[in-house]
């Protein structure tokens, strides 16, 4: 069965049009075997052959849904996520946004459309389609060439459902290395040459894709729970012509319906329906990743690029590979978040998510803490001037930060002017990676979002407290 709903609309009127397929048989199962896919291509509006893959695929489900769709089964697809980028073939939408990089902020009227339709419809899988350029100047330097039909990745941002720490994916390494396996090798007897996405930055360091959340895959996976799958096929060079737009073309569709397969095994199948339908929701005292940093592999990684001029396939020994991602920094999530109302761009934002507002319970006593920082860089005690206001506020020093961060701990009776956010609701742990003053992906990078305040030419309290 097949259905159509608009999710919104972009600057210039567009509808974002999500189609619907399903066998007829999936509404009459348990909600508990139901595996919702949602697929998405067009976020760059320069990037095309993902959409005619999406158009491949969808054309197979309308002319045999019964036959080829698993029961268990239901699939979304958002086709063209900029229209108006692709009507302009340009990148950004119509205000010049790039998408990718608007997860985190939700400034976009795509974005938040996105983000609405994940909260609402619940997927478990997430599938983002770009299309990447071969060349690049620093590798044409050295003769070589990104030679990938495919490359493919999953969320990297350690608090994403990629954390080991909170239990919620028992033997996800496992499984997530079964399919990278999985799809390069039913790929391969095709054909078609796919490896993990991976990055080779001018300085020669190798890793894979960025940590941070700004973009789909960690920001839907680090917020939602679910499994977000980077698919990202190789630009053709206009001299392969149309041969050469079939082939990429046709690899990105099959490597969708490779990804399908591997879904429909029983066992990788079960695997997400059993820890993916909570949606991670958290807990008081459960331990969130904030930072972390790329730590250099022991062996080498070997990949295959393409030689510039006798275009012939090389294998390269890549040396300064760092794909081993440790973490460096966690803290405890605490009972709610209280923001100020004087910033208003970060509520704007949190709202944006999703995030539920509540007020505190009247007469009663809150435990609070909150950070106090000192230019004393390089000094690991407080200055003198930070002792006597310790002293002179009657608060306790709970923890002494890295450098000149001070956490303090002490109980009031009221909390006027703040709205209070819960960690307890579907998403808390985010809270945590956007609010937390020490989180390397927080908002306090943005200097226009205002969430610190000086008290005096060398120090602040940071506005935002935890409520314990």
């Amino acid at each position: 069965m097949i259905f159509k709903e608009i999710i919104g609309y972009t600057y210039l009127h567009k509808p974002l049009v999500i189609v619907h397929f399903y066998h007829e048989k999936y509404k009459k199962l348990n909600c508990n075997l139901r595996l919702k896919v949602f697929i998405m291509a067009g976020q760059h509006g320069d990037e095309k052959y993902g959409q005619f893959a999406i158009n491949r695929l969808m054309q197979l489900l309308t002319d045999n849904c019964n036959l080829q769709m698993e029961s268990f089964f239901e699939i979304a697809f958002l086709k063209n996520a900029n229209p108006d980028g692709s009507i302009q073939n340009q990148r950004t939408n119509a205000i010049g946004l790039d998408l990718n990089r608007d997860h985190l902020r939700l400034e976009s009227n795509e974005t938040k459309a996105i983000h609405s339709f994940v909260r609402d419809w619940n997927p478990h899988i997430i599938i983002d389609i770009h299309n990447y350029p071969p060349r690049r100047k620093h590798l044409i330097a050295k003769n070589l060439i990104y030679y990938h039909d495919i490359f493919i990745d999953v969320p990297t941002n350690p608090a994403s459902i990629t954390s080991t720490t909170i239990d919620h994916l028992p033997n996800y390494n496992t499984i997530i290395n079964d399919f990278f396996d999985f799809v390069k090798l039913h790929l391969k007897n095709q054909d078609i040459l796919c490896e993990r996405y991976t990055i080779v930055k001018p300085s020669g360091i190798v890793r894979h894709s960025t940590i941070d959340i700004v973009d789909a895959r960690n920001s839907l996976s680090t917020r939602y729970g679910n499994l977000t799958i980077l698919l990202e096929g190789k630009n053709p060079a206009k001299r392969d012509g149309q041969k050469g737009k079939e082939h990429i073309i046709n690899a990105q569709f099959q490597a969708l319906s490779i990804i399908l397969k591997w879904l429909s095994i029983s066992v990788n199948r079960n695997y997400f329906l059993t820890n993916l339908n909570d949606k991670r929701t958290s807990s008081i005292g459960d331990k969130v990743a904030i930072r972390s940093k790329y730590n250099k592999n022991k062996s080498n990684f070997t990949m295959t690029f393409k030689d510039s001029i006798t275009k012939l396939p090389i294998e390269i020994d890549l040396n300064d590979y760092s794909s081993y991602l440790e973490v460096t920094k966690y803290i405890k999530l605490p009972n709610a978040y209280a923001v100020p109302l004087h910033n208003s761009q970060i509520i704007e934002i949190l709202k944006r998510h999703g995030f539920v507002e509540n007020k505190l319970p009247d007469n009663q006593d809150i435990n609070i803490e909150y950070y106090y920082y000192t230019s004393s860089v390089g000094n690991d005690n407080p200055t003198i001037s930070s002792r006597k206001f310790l002293n002179d506020d009657n608060s306790i020093i709970k923890e002494l930060k890295k450098k000149s961060f001070v956490k303090i701990k002490k109980k009031i009776k009221t909390l006027n002017n703040y709205i209070i956010y819960y960690i307890s609701q579907p998403g808390g742990h985010f809270l945590a990676v956007l609010l937390e003053p020490r989180s390397k992906y927080g908002l306090y990078r943005y200097k226009d979002l205002g969430i610190s305040y000086s008290t005096t030419s060398n120090d602040f309290y940071y506005p935002i407290l935890r409520i314990v």
